[in-house]
């Protein structure tokens, strides 16, 4: 099961890879030789990218607790010749592989457990080289039909992406949880984005990939699909869905030794 929701999650995350290439250029750049450290790495498809721009004198780790991503991940590094090293577990598993010049971490935070996100940002200042930064993307919304699918996959009417679930409500909180680590903080900034799924069941498959339920999870009838277009006025199953996403994107980084 666990490959079989591997491969769900890397046929189904095309949005997310794109806001991923986005930060990792933009704000990440990493440069020939750099060590860097791709932190809830999925599949690798972004570690994978990272390592070309790292080039062969750089090198790229990518972690993740998830073993059927891992395993994929590592799947697709060989069908790329990439020399990208993954292991299964948390950020503080891969800190022998260090020192990082920077940790990308995209969409992932959020998953962290709120007792223990103050201990994976310390974990995550440890393993970097003064002067390395953080860049992150962090969600605070997947918006109402997401959400509305995620209480039919999961059968839980709290679903599991949402401010209350994150420690605080925005950017200040994240900022503030990041200095008390003690990085530095450049950038908090609460940003929204309008993705575009290719249609309803693509939506189903997204959440499906993403939360902890079964790759099958709750069977979602024709019945209920009917409901949700009509809930988010939704004109045809195979239409395009236009969905609406609250994130932080920060940017934070470990203090120069003086």
């Amino acid at each position: 099961m666990f490959a079989e929701k591997a491969t769900l999650y890397d046929e189904n995350c095309d949005f997310q890879y794109r806001m991923g290439v986005s930060l990792m250029d933009n704000d990440l750049k990493p440069k020939d030789g750099d060590c860097m450290l791709d932190l809830g790495c999925g599949t690798g498809r972004l570690a994978t990218r990272l390592a070309s721009k790292v080039g062969k004198r750089g090198k790229v780790v990518g972690v993740d607790p998830n073993a059927g991503r891992i395993q994929l991940a590592r799947k697709n590094a060989l069908h790329h010749n990439s020399k990208t090293r993954f292991v299964v577990g948390l950020v503080g598993d891969a800190a022998s592989l260090g020192p990082y010049d920077g940790i990308f971490c995209n969409f992932v935070l959020h998953w962290v457990p709120d007792g223990s996100i103050q201990e994976t940002l310390k974990d995550a200042l440890d393993c970097l080289k003064p002067g390395g930064k953080l860049c992150a993307h962090i969600a605070l919304s997947t918006g109402a039909l997401l959400e509305a699918i995620e209480r039919l996959v999961t059968g839980n009417d709290s679903p599991a992406v949402r401010p209350s679930h994150i420690p605080g409500q925005g950017g200040q909180d994240w900022s503030n949880m990041c200095e008390l680590a003690g990085f530095d903080v450049s950038v908090a900034a609460e940003e929204s984005t309008n993705p575009c799924w290719d249609n309803v069941d693509t939506c189903i498959n997204v959440v499906r990939a993403y939360t902890d339920a079964g790759v099958t999870g709750h069977a979602i009838g024709d019945d209920d699909v009917i409901v949700l277009m009509k809930a988010h006025n939704i004109q045809s199953r195979a239409d395009n869905v236009l969905t609406e996403s609250k994130y932080l994107r920060l940017i934070a980084q470990k203090p120069a030794e003086v």
